[in-house]
């Protein structure tokens, strides 16, 4: 007598969905974008699974080779990187950017420059606007991208791709080690690249690219206003906060900030977390 044993069987959806066509159908534009974000999101999902989210090449921030190194300009180079959507973020040509754009406001001591993609605005097919029907709307959407210069105690890092520091022990815990007699785990680049990001969005897809210090002026007058000196880069820029797609993140090993880690055993900071509760980045 044969016995039969039932084993555990579950179905699940997934987050694709497409159209099903059949002959005599009539098309309605929930059906054609419902087949374009079928595509858009099985693209999606490949990318985050093989790249996840960051820089992909390029994308360097140095200082502008043009202007005056006491003024505060700096230069991204082209590249590319993906957000942690999936999409994929192209700047194709060098973009020149002013840390120190207003005289009549103090700039923050600190500030990290950001880069992601965003829709455009409609725009007609035929490139002068011209020769189309008064009824027909616009047929065509260019993606763009945007760069952005912020202060990160102010807007925190929820939703930017990026690398936090490694935690530093804090002597009040009893956690100060050396590092000499505890080294750390081996790192292992296969569990790496089978990590899986996560499904779900990341707000407004923002990519960190660098940091930089700003320096005062050296006039005695610096208050705020029209003959205000302007601030310059202090030091050297920081990317060791950038965080690169997993190919290259799994092989290669992050940067150290400029002037190396912090003593590991140093007294603890006042803020140790930005207000969203993310790590605070590298100083």
């Amino acid at each position: 007598m044969t016995t039969t044993i039932k084993l555990a069987h579950a179905v699940r959806p997934m987050a694709l969905e497409r159209v099903h066509f059949f002959d005599g159908m009539i098309l309605t534009a929930d059906d054609l974008e419902a087949e374009r974000r079928y595509h858009l999101t099985r693209s999606r999902i490949i990318n985050r699974a093989v790249f996840g989210c960051g820089i992909a090449c390029g994308l360097e921030v140095e200082k502008h080779p043009a202007k005056d190194p006491k003024t505060g300009f700096v230069c991204v180079r082209p590249g590319v990187a993906f957000d942690c959507e999936g999409d994929p973020v192209e700047l194709c040509r060098p973009v020149k950017l002013d840390l120190d754009p207003d005289p009549c406001k103090t700039p923050p001591a600190r500030v990290c420059i950001l880069i992601r993609r965003r829709d455009g605005q409609p725009q007609s097919a035929d490139p002068c606007g011209c020769g189309k029907p008064a009824q027909d709307g616009p047929r065509r959407l260019r993606e763009e991208v945007e760069l952005r210069v912020v202060d990160p105690n102010t807007t925190g890092w929820g939703g930017v791709c990026w690398t936090p520091p490694k935690p530093t022990p804090s002597p009040d815990a009893g956690d100060c080690y050396d590092p000499e007699t505890e080294p750390p785990a081996a790192f292992d680049p296969c569990a790496c690249l089978k990590e899986c990001e996560p499904c779900e969005g990341c707000c407004e897809g923002w990519i960190l690219l660098a940091c930089v210090k700003l320096k005062a002026p050296d006039d005695a007058d610096n208050c705020p206003g029209p003959q205000r000196g302007r601030y310059r880069i202090d030091g050297e820029i920081d990317d060791s906060g950038r965080k690169y797609i997993k190919p290259i993140r799994c092989h290669c090993p992050p940067k150290e900030p400029p002037g190396g880690q912090d003593n590991p055993c140093s007294e603890p900071t006042d803020e140790t977390c930005t207000p969203n509760g993310a790590p605070t980045p590298p100083q």
